[in-house]
């Protein structure tokens, strides 16, 4: 049984006498002990009740276990300054990405209202219909943008953006269909709705890499639902594809009409948890930020 968390030897450790260091676990008094507080690794993995870090399920994808020789390090620059950049570069990460990602979250769900608004056939709601159009195309322009800002954290939000705004451009070449002879409108709509249903994945595929990707140094159980929920999104997008290509087979119209009806409702599901999911990622981002004051 390994006297450290992440499996180095204290023995060996060339940082032992210049941090007087009494071993990771040693109660009360060893960084990795609950009154010290620190060590992260050691944190980690009594929160995740393992004994050592190779034990975690988590291990393989952990950023903290990757960067564990630059722990004592950063402890020693700790001490001398009273907070390590480490923890300080962090803190700003966590923070900026809990603001943008709460603002992402805010606008995920007006479109969302908006897709509903114009989804809906009720007469009550129809009124609000006309204006649906606007407000869907300003919650997309604000979605991109935050999209962007997130991508200064990580690249994975910037390629989503752009996907994005590619998607969105294919969507809106309507007005060129008018202006095509008749024999080539149908060849134009199916390569138009390709290219919506291609880079609308593309960009949904990269949103969720990207979230994370990013829990994984706030948290890694998160972080692995959203890998998860990635395989939901393969499911979509694959009965989406299906509904298309059964729309132009003259037997399969029908078919094509009941994968659409069943493809809306499966979306509207989805919609619902990845909202869920976001607003947990904020909070799993706030409290990262938090903890680390």
């Amino acid at each position: 049984m390994s006297d450290t968390y992440c499996g180095k030897s204290c023995e060996s450790c060339e940082f032992k006498v210049d941090l007087s260091c009494v071993g990771c676990k040693t109660p009360e008094k060893g960084p990795g002990s609950r009154e010290s507080g620190e060590c992260e690794l050691a944190s980690c993995c009594r929160t995740q009740e393992c004994n050592a870090c190779i034990k975690c399920r988590y291990v393989s994808k952990c950023q903290l276990y990757a960067k564990r020789e630059t722990v004592p390090r950063a402890r020693i620059n700790k001490i001398k300054t009273g907070r390590s950049y480490t923890d300080d570069a962090m803190k700003k990460k966590m923070w900026y990405l809990s603001n943008w990602m709460k603002n992402y979250f805010v606008a995920s769900l007006i479109y969302i209202l908006v897709l509903i608004v114009v989804n809906a056939s009720a007469a009550i709601l129809e009124p609000l219909a006309m204006f649906a159009p606007v407000i869907s195309l300003a919650a997309v322009i604000v979605i991109i943008v935050m999209l962007f800002k997130l991508g200064k954290e990580e690249a994975l939000y910037g390629k989503a953006a752009v996907f994005h705004i590619v998607a969105a451009a294919f969507a809106n070449l309507n007005v060129i269909v008018s202006l095509l002879p008749r024999g080539a409108t149908v060849l134009f709509e199916s390569l138009m709705n390709i290219g919506v249903l291609v880079f609308a994945f593309l960009s949904v595929v990269c949103e969720v890499k990207g979230h994370s990707e990013i829990l994984k140094e706030a948290d890694m159980e998160l972080s692995e639902t959203w890998s998860k929920f990635l395989k939901c999104i393969y499911g979509v997008f694959g009965l989406a594809a299906l509904s298309v290509i059964l729309y132009y087979i003259p037997t399969g119209i029908y078919m094509g009409f009941v994968a659409e009806i069943v493809l809306v409702i499966v979306m509207f599901i989805i919609l619902a948890i990845r909202l869920g999911y976001l607003s947990k990622t904020v909070k799993a981002l706030q409290r990262k930020g938090y903890f680390m004051d």
